[in-house]
């Protein structure tokens, strides 16, 4: 009985909580609408904002029975945890004496408060899980600490137990599993929306049975309208800034994206489409599921097993292994150390050469006759004839120990040799992964019906045999064409690195609009979303003196979601210590398109 008190108690206060809140702002809009005429109007303005907040609760709910509501209750939950980790970030910012405090502070706030949100991320699970797996991959926003906790969400989020899934695979294949041999009853992966579990079908083959949660849609509408709550109160007190108008539709765009993703029989159809297209493209450097229509409903997958690790973990461990720690340098030390090399060494024609090296003039003539890709070309001959000679050294030398004629104990040179041979060739495996991820998404982007805007860390696979494993098509887009032309267009121009106000023009053409339309300005946001990462993008105040020039007042909305792969992607090669020129990845495919579309306009 004491229990039930105390319970009662703590839902009538938060019952009132929750009525005081709506009561506040609804008076406060009541004073507005009678004492300030520019304030109604700032109403009107917002008058979206006032009525997702009523949105938040179930339908017919009055205030009194509003902490009974399961969104109210989560909203809350989001805000009991969020709201004191924002004031103490605000307290730092405003009484820090200066940026060396300030820094010292915020670390102290991100090791205290980094495993909080994560952990209330995966308490509450749905778009949040998304979320965070999106901000787990962008380096160059999120402090590192925050970054090793959210790769949690990547491969540790908690699955439903097995009672659940089975009532949902029971309702939706017909009542019986006896297509099914063995279903495993743990699952081998849980995201979002859903969870995989590893079966065997009665012929023997195994599968991967992706099932739905049975409480999604609705945690999916609620909590993404609580996000565009946090949004537009953002926008609503400045918060965010006087034009956040701009965030709202981006996250309009990420929202109708998401709620795609509840249909899994659009998920099946955008799995063979894209298969369709790039599997025998890219037959020997990827593999995608082959899906199982028979054992398909909207609300379970059933297609082939795809066996593999999550490629960043297997990366950073082949380099843990040679005692480099890929996790322990911050991604500016990164770009710094990148930027350091690159002013230390000269080369003509773009030809990098280690400065002060006695055949840097020679190298530097022949380059100006035959040009710098000769040149490279002739570095990597070079570097690869060294490679195997310094290997077959190495190898004679273990022969030698073999046959007794040799000390047991390795020479110095030899072990470090080893040592250099396995670095470079883990850096460029690599790196030819990272560009494969690039290709494929761009071939996708340009080239295919439809694009996977989801190429989070959690959905690539390293196999057995150096393939890479494409799993989860659940937010997939299309691209008017004429859109996509120009979206080529602004890819080439960025690749080439084309004057500011070439790149800002065809931007233009495919809808951005800023308050000052300042030339400098477009083509930054442009390099910024698919140019090389710079030293300088990492730091605020280059952000805040670009910000200090224009504005955006309008994003085209289709550009959304191909920033958020283009982010994903080079997101994941700065976190491995590459950096990697989406546009330059990308400049092939647009060409293609561009000619593709020429043709068959001569062609008609």
């Amino acid at each position: 009985h004491a229990h039930a008190r105390t319970h009662t108690v703590s839902l009538s206060l938060s019952s009132t909580l929750s009525f005081s809140f709506w009561s506040i702002l609804r008076a406060s809009l009541t004073y507005c609408d009678m004492h300030t005429p520019s304030l109604t109007r700032a109403r009107s303005n917002h008058l979206p904002l006032f009525r997702s907040l009523r949105r938040s609760r179930s339908p017919g709910l009055d205030s009194r029975h509003a902490a009974a509501d399961p969104g109210v209750r989560r909203e809350l939950r989001f805000w009991r945890v969020l709201a004191p980790c924002i004031g103490r970030y605000v307290w730092v910012e405003k009484t820090a004496s200066g940026p060396l405090e300030k820094q010292l502070r915020y670390e102290e706030l991100h090791g205290v408060y980094s495993k909080r949100i994560v952990d209330l991320f995966m308490e509450l699970g749905g778009p949040y899980i998304k979320f965070g797996q999106y901000l787990s991959v962008r380096p160059e926003i999120v402090p590192l600490v925050y970054r090793i906790e959210l790769k949690r969400l990547q491969s540790e989020v908690p699955g439903k137990p097995f009672a659940d899934v089975r009532r949902v695979l029971e309702e939706s294949l017909g009542g019986s599993l006896e297509e099914f041999k063995t279903i495993d009853e743990e699952p081998f992966g849980a995201a979002s929306i859903g969870q995989v579990h590893c079966g065997v079908l009665q012929d023997g083959t195994r599968v991967a049975v992706k099932v739905q949660y049975p409480d999604v849609k609705w945690k999916f509408t609620v909590d993404l309208q609580c996000i565009a709550n946090t949004i537009r109160i953002g926008t609503f007190f400045n918060m965010i800034n006087r034009h956040g108008e701009g965030a709202v539709r981006f996250f309009n765009e990420y929202k109708e994206s998401s709620m795609r993703e509840l249909d899994y029989l659009r998920e099946r159809l955008n799995m063979e489409s894209i298969a369709e297209v790039v599997g025998p493209r890219y037959a020997s450097a990827i593999e995608i599921p082959q899906s199982l229509p028979h054992l398909c409903t909207d609300r379970v997958i059933t297609m082939t097993y795809i066996e593999g690790l999550n490629l960043e973990d297997e990366v950073v461990r082949r380099f843990s292994a040679l005692g480099i720690n890929r996790r322990a340098t911050s991604v500016s030390s990164f770009m710094a150390d990148r930027a350091e090399k690159l002013r230390n060494t000269s080369g003509a024609m773009g030809v990098p050469l280690a400065a002060g090296s006695w055949w840097a003039g020679a190298l530097s003539r022949v380059a100006s006759i035959l040009g710098p890709h000769a040149v490279l070309w002739v570095r990597r001959k070079a570097q690869r004839v060294r490679d195997v000679a310094v290997l077959a050294a190495c190898r004679a030398v273990g022969v030698a120990q073999d046959l007794g004629i040799a000390s047991t104990t390795l020479p110095a040179w030899v072990v470090e040799a080893r040592h250099d041979l396995s670095t470079r060739f883990t850096e460029a495996e690599t790196k030819q992964w990272l560009n494969t991820l690039l290709d494929v998404h761009g071939f996708q982007v340009f080239l295919c019906p439809l694009y996977n805007c989801d190429p989070h860390p959690g959905n690539i696979l390293l196999m057995d045999d150096n393939k890479i494993g494409l799993i989860d098509y659940g937010q997939c887009m299309a691209i008017d064409d004429a859109i996509k032309c120009n979206f080529a267009e602004l890819i080439i121009s960025v690749a080439d690195n084309r004057p500011d106000s070439e790149i800002a023009e065809i931007f233009k053409t495919i809808g951005i609009r800023t308050k000052k339309s300042n030339d400098f300005f477009i083509a930054s946001v442009a390099r910024v979303m698919f140019g090389h990462a710079t030293e300088s993008m990492l730091r605020s105040d280059w952000h805040a003196n670009l910000q200090a020039l224009d504005h955006l007042e309008t994003f085209p909305p289709q550009l959304v979601m191909i920033y958020r792969v283009a982010a994903l992607l080079r997101g994941l090669g700065l976190a491995l210590h590459q950096d990697l020129a989406v546009g330059e990845a990308w400049r092939p495919h647009a060409v293609a398109l561009l000619n593709q579309t020429r043709d068959n306009t001569r062609a008609t």
